[in-house]
């Protein structure tokens, strides 16, 4: 897109979206008001100036200048998170474990606790859209906390997708009631590896995306 602005030079000048979004990166609201009216009042009547066209133009720049700023913070904060990562060997963290990961038709593991004992769990694993993909069933289980390992295959015994799934556990007791069931655990953070840019733990119980992490602390 080319842009012509005759206020600028006694003589009309096409210039380059490029060099308007570097001219106008630092343009203000209260800029391009006065800017405006600069050119409307030095307009030929015989060809006014189509204010329409410039509003467009001066939209157009600012998304262009807002997008590049904020895709370079998204970098930044990206690079900080990484490098901030190793911070954590060492240290214990708490983690939630409602999702596994798929990566390279590998699933990371899962960990869950039971309040009491269990005649029956099952953990029921869906995809990012919510569809059921497989039921794994568990069986009698006491108190404690426990990590499995999902073999990365549906119902029919596919290999899923990579990609993030949601887990979901369901346990009862010998009387058919209900038992509480949480995800999550500790854990003592021994190395970290990234993954599709995203960090993860390495720890005795399996791989810890970074983004589950809800505590941490120093290990005794």
């Amino acid at each position: 897109m080319t842009t012509t602005i005759s206020s600028l030079s006694s003589t009309s000048s096409t210039t380059s979206s490029s060099d308007l979004t570097s001219a106008y990166s630092s343009l203000t609201a209260s800029d391009f008001i006065k800017l405006l009216l600069t050119e409307l009042t030095n307009q030929d009547p015989t060809n006014p100036v189509d204010t329409k066209d410039m509003v467009n133009s001066f939209s157009s720049l600012t998304q262009m200048t807002q997008t590049a700023k904020m895709t370079q913070y998204l970098s930044e904060m990206a690079e900080y998170s990484s490098m901030s990562a190793v911070n954590y060997i060492g240290k214990t963290i708490t983690y939630s474990a409602d999702s596994i990961t798929v990566s390279d038709s590998s699933a990371s593991s899962a960990t869950f606790t039971l309040s009491s004992d269990a005649k029956d769990v099952t953990a029921t694993i869906y995809d990012s859209d919510g569809n059921k993909v497989k039921s794994l069933d568990l069986g009698k289980t006491s108190a404690g906390t426990y990590t499995i390992k999902w073999d990365g295959t549906d119902s029919s015994g596919d290999t899923v997708d990579d990609g993030t799934y949601t887990i979901k556990y369901s346990a009862t007791d010998s009387s058919g009631n209900s038992i509480s069931v949480s995800t999550g655990g500790t854990a003592t953070v021994t190395g970290v590896t990234y993954i599709d840019g995203v960090a993860y733990f390495e720890t005795a119980d399996g791989e810890i995306p970074m983004t589950s992490v809800t505590g941490v602390s120093s290990s005794s």
